[in-house]
């Protein structure tokens, strides 16, 4: 009759070996979990004080849009890693550039002297044509992009944003890196709010027109009801008398 094999019991350390590994996969996995979290509330934190202050310069800023976009340039390069920025305003035919941050003296002005008309040339041109936000990985291998600013300034990835309000295009958006480097979906989310933001500034400065072109005209009105009534006036009292009435109109 065969005996019973005896069962190899493995020390203890070689037991515990496989389990040791896991716990401590599992800490670098936390740990990495948390640096994930820490970076996205930073970040986060970081947009929402970007919001802020535009909110802010906006409430500032009720007839001059210069600092508005300069405020938006500014963030939209610093938040969503970018090297450049260019707000343009549509003035019915053409895109043409009002601010910019840390662009070049030959790219601002080669975008100055070229304004950009909707279409299919370039990705600024697009999001006009289009009404949408438009992200292009490599300019330099895009056969659309025939717009001439990268030869002097050498872009890759692009990102263009339009300013709408409603369906009326108002101007577009446009960060870009000098590497293909695609920018991330919170990063297209925030220049969706800038670019909302940036529609808030431009009716607040024309609604702040308006009532100064209305108010100019009340006061240009009552102008004019004040010297007629004080004419009708002079010719009731002066009914036997022309010369006053002359007199008063010449005034």
């Amino acid at each position: 009759m065969a005996k019973r094999g005896k069962t190899v019991r493995k020390p203890a350390t070689a037991r515990q070996a496989p389990r040791a590994r896991n716990r401590a996969a599992a800490g670098v996995d936390v740990k990495k979990e948390n640096s994930r979290l820490k970076r996205e509330l930073a970040e986060a934190r970081e947009q929402q004080a970007a919001t802020s202050e535009l909110l802010k310069v906006i409430g500032r800023s009720t007839f001059d849009l210069q600092p508005v976009f300069e405020t938006l340039a500014k963030n939209a390069v610093r938040l969503c890693e970018a090297e450049r920025s260019f707000i343009f305003r549509f003035d019915g035919q053409y895109l043409r550039v009002v601010a910019t941050h840390n662009a070049s003296a030959e790219i601002r002005a080669f975008v100055e002297q070229n304004p950009i008309a909707p279409g299919r040339s370039s990705a600024t041109a697009r999001a006009a044509l289009e009404r949408r936000t438009v992200h292009v990985l490599d300019a330099q291998t895009d056969p659309e992009h025939t717009y001439g600013g990268r030869q002097v300034d050498p872009f890759r990835t692009i990102l263009t944003v339009p300013i709408l309000k409603a369906d009326e295009l108002l101007g577009v958006i446009l960060i870009y890196r000098h590497e293909v480097r695609p920018f991330t979906d919170s990063q297209i989310a925030l220049l969706e709010t800038f670019a909302d933001q940036a529609v808030i500034a431009i009716e607040n400065v024309r609604l702040f027109e308006e009532v100064q072109a209305r108010t100019r005209d009340l006061a240009e009105s009552l102008e004019q009801q004040t010297a007629t009534s004080e004419v009708l006036q002079v010719i009731s009292r002066s009914a036997f008398d022309l010369q006053k009435v002359l007199d008063t109109l010449a005034a």
